[in-house]
């Protein structure tokens, strides 16, 4: 402890100290003076420095000799939020130097594509990750079962519908399935809504709001067309009515809009044009999140959840097992196209309706009524 502080304090300043003496003589005495001076200022180390330091630090520490197995452990967490993966390469690729020091093993906490990165080892394209880390883990999402066991310790009373509504929400993360539980315990206490079927409704249709508000948003400051802003007001006038909604009731109309605009393959109002930069990119997976909520919506909003669960979960129905939603959920920060087939396969097997398309309607433009006119001239 003492050498950490002295290192951590070499970081910061480096201390100088002066003394001086003074002699002097009058006619009517002899005087003597002593000073002492004492300053800091900042220092940059160099980088061959800074390893050289840390690691005999390390190697002091990794040598006391308190029993015969003594390791040091050193964690690293959350790499991801250096910012780019690039970032966290360059990161490793800098501090890798340390790696070696014996009986010193560094536990790191990495994102998927860093992880992927190292999986891929031994490929004709070598990565950072190839030569600083020895192993990797990955911590898989829990499974239905294992969130209905954290759920009971910390929400004791916590039924099997809510517990696989906030499971296929949260995609099975530990970390979002907390966050979906407080949000329908707070939603049930604040609105006191009997049953599992209003509950879903009303925590579902705000979910929606949130991801149509963030799309029009985005929408909206990537193009400033006519039909770009129609979009923008649709979707405007759709979050208005998700919002003025009575979730203690059914509103198949509603939930049936949703459903149009999650199987539109463009933006409503630009089918005929053809659509780039982020919002185009974006598009599948807002609309694949919309096919999303409307699946769950039609599951758990739904009378007779037990029965029907019953009725369409079994060994011989692994594709209806409720814990594809959480898979489909997951899968869509992979690919919102593979999402959507898991999610076909669970609708049929639970026997949902497909969602009605909305039928186009060509708006007449310039060529259109050029086309009429010689189609009269004609005639």
């Amino acid at each position: 402890m003492h050498d950490c502080h002295n290192y951590l304090h070499l970081l910061q300043h480096i201390q100088s100290v002066g003394t001086s003496t003074s002699l002097g003589a009058s006619a009517r005495a002899l005087t003597l003076g002593f000073g002492r001076t004492s300053g800091s200022s900042s220092r940059t180390f160099t980088y061959p420095e800074l390893v050289w330091e840390f690691r005999s630090l390390l190697s002091r520490i990794s040598a006391i000799e308190r029993q015969d197995n003594w390791k040091v452990f050193v964690g690293i967490d959350e790499l991801d939020r250096l910012g780019s993966s690039e970032q966290a390469r360059a990161f490793l690729a800098e501090i890798k130097a340390i790696f070696d020091v014996p009986r010193v093993y560094f536990v790191l906490s990495v994102s998927e594509d860093i992880g992927s990165a190292f999986i891929r080892r031994g490929l004709p394209t070598r990565d950072v990750t190839d030569s600083s880390l020895e192993d990797v883990l990955v911590i898989e999402a829990r499974t239905l079962k294992e969130s209905e066991a954290l759920l009971q310790l910390r929400v004791p009373g916590f039924t099997d519908p809510f517990v696989a509504l906030v499971h296929a929400l949260s995609g099975g993360l530990p970390r979002d399935l907390i966050r979906y539980t407080r949000k329908v315990t707070e939603t049930h206490r604040r609105n006191r809504r009997p049953g599992l079927a209003a509950l879903a409704r009303e925590v579902l249709w705000e979910e929606a709001a949130q991801a149509l508000t963030g799309f029009r948003a985005l929408l909206a400051r990537h193009d400033d067309s006519a039909a770009t802003a129609q979009t923008v007001h649709d979707l405007h006038t759709l979050i208005t009515l998700i919002r003025e909604a009575d979730s203690s009731r059914a509103n198949p109309e509603l939930e049936q809009r949703i459903l149009h605009l999650a199987h539109a393959v463009h933006p409503p109002h630009a089918e005929g044009t053809d659509p780039v930069g982020e919002p185009a990119q974006r598009w599948e997976e807002f609309s694949c999140y919309l096919h999303f909520i409307g699946t769950l919506l039609e599951v758990f909003a739904r009378p007779n959840f037990a029965a029907r669960r019953a009725a369409y979960t079994g060994p011989d129905k692994t594709p209806g097992d409720l814990q594809r939603l959480a898979e489909a959920r997951l899968e869509m920060t992979v690919s919102p196209h593979s999402a959507r087939k898991i999610l076909e396969q669970f609708r049929v097997h639970w026997a949902l309706r497909p969602a009605a398309l909305p039928r186009i309607v060509p708006q007449p433009g310039p060529d259109t009524e050029r086309r009429r006119a010689a189609v009269r001239d004609r005639s």
